[in-house]
């Protein structure tokens, strides 16, 4: 629905001549993500058995007292084909090392529809310990990448936990 109201708006513009205001982009906060993909983290109360059964194994740090999962989140969470990702490789070797050739500007439109699309039926990837072997596929098609780092107390009951975006 919202990309109909978009096209309508932008349809009418071009024909009265007005210069269309930029699209609001959802914006991708850890609140939205918890909310959305994450079990609840409550220190004190969160176990972590409950979030390994949810996230899988985390990376394990400080004799694994500190687990930390990177969290993808993608579009569709199939993974790509070998002819896919390497046109994908190519997109993003045009608009990294090439800012100003054609196609490497940012579309705001599309990425607010895509934004939204991720919100609403997007999926997550929890990476942990365990690397599953079309990781490296989703790396290519995440739209944004999260670390959650939770802090367990010695009965594994969780003291603390942080949830970071590290890459748009």
């Amino acid at each position: 629905m919202p990309v109909r109201i978009a096209l309508a708006t932008a349809l009418l513009a071009l024909a009265t001549g007005c210069e269309l205001p930029p699209p609001v982009v959802p914006r991708l906060t850890p609140e939205r993500v918890a909310e959305r993909w994450l079990p609840p983290l409550v220190e004190g109360k969160t176990t972590r058995g409950e979030l390994v059964a949810a996230l899988g194994e985390p990376l394990p740090f400080d004799g694994g007292r500190v687990g930390v999962w990177r969290l993808l989140l993608v579009l569709d969470p199939a993974p790509l084909s070998a002819d896919a990702c390497e046109e994908r490789l190519d997109e993003i070797e045009l608009v990294w090392a090439h800012p100003g050739r054609p196609g490497a500007v940012v579309d705001l439109y599309a990425l607010a529809e895509r934004r939204e699309r991720l919100l609403a039926t997007g999926a997550m990837i929890p990476v942990g310990a365990e690397v599953h072997p079309d990781h490296p596929r989703h790396l290519l098609t995440r739209e944004a990448e999260f670390h959650l780092v939770a802090a367990f107390r010695p009965d594994g009951v969780l003291a603390r936990s942080a949830l970071r975006r590290v890459m748009p």
